[in-house]
């Protein structure tokens, strides 16, 4: 809970986000969702679906190349 985000400064309706050093300074830097959306008024945690947004995403390989991803 120290350094948690809280859903009330969360951006709404597509407006930005605080700077990730900003929540730091604060610090508020740990987002949590979850997708329970009743879960945002009863316990304060972030309906995932009113803050993120799904999209579908097509990766072509090339045959010769090697494909890295780094997390």
């Amino acid at each position: 809970m120290k350094f948690w985000f809280p859903v009330t400064r969360m951006p709404k309706k597509g407006g930005d986000w605080p700077l990730v050093s900003d929540m730091v300074a604060k610090n508020q830097r740990l987002l949590v969702f979850t997708s329970v959306r009743s879960k945002e008024q009863s316990e304060g945690i972030a309906y995932q679906w009113n803050y993120m947004v799904e999209n579908q995403c097509k990766i072509t390989l090339a045959t010769e190349a090697p494909l890295f991803f780094i997390v």
